[in-house]
């Protein structure tokens, strides 16, 4: 009886233990300094898509945006590729997330990416990603 018990009790455990790790940030630096303090709006031009290190696979943009260059991190390649919006090179985008300094670097991590009428939603008002807990197709 206690085998039968313990078995299902620690897929739960598992399940549920994982879930909160992700969404409070625990396993992703970037999750842990996204700040809803530093929320701002910008627009402007895609320049350049790169996607960050293979085990991590986080796609990253440069915006153009009066006369500057941000940098933006949006999130994992396996999450995005799967939405309705695709972000390319040359589109005109509009973008909220958090201003954040980090390491010594200035960039912005997406909370929600508008080309035209679509939006590319990717993380809660509190910054938490909705990438969290989602299978991948």
């Amino acid at each position: 009886m206690r085998t039968k018990m313990f078995f299902p009790l620690a897929l739960l455990f598992l399940f549920f233990s994982s879930a909160i790790y992700s969404q409070q940030g625990w396993g992703n630096k970037y999750n842990k300094i996204y700040d809803v303090n530093t929320v701002e709006t910008v627009s402007g031009q895609v320049i350049s898509i790169d996607k960050t290190s293979p085990d991590q696979n986080g796609i990253h943009l440069v915006l153009k945006a009066d006369n500057n260059e941000i940098t933006v991190h949006l999130g994992p390649g396996w999450y995005i590729e799967q939405q309705n919006v695709q972000i390319n090179v040359n589109d005109n985008i509009t973008l909220t997330g958090s201003k954040v300094t980090y390491e010594g670097s200035k960039f912005i991590i997406a909370k929600e990416v508008k080309k035209g009428d679509l939006i590319l939603k990717l993380r809660d008002d509190n910054g938490a990603p909705l990438w969290a807990g989602w299978k991948n197709k």
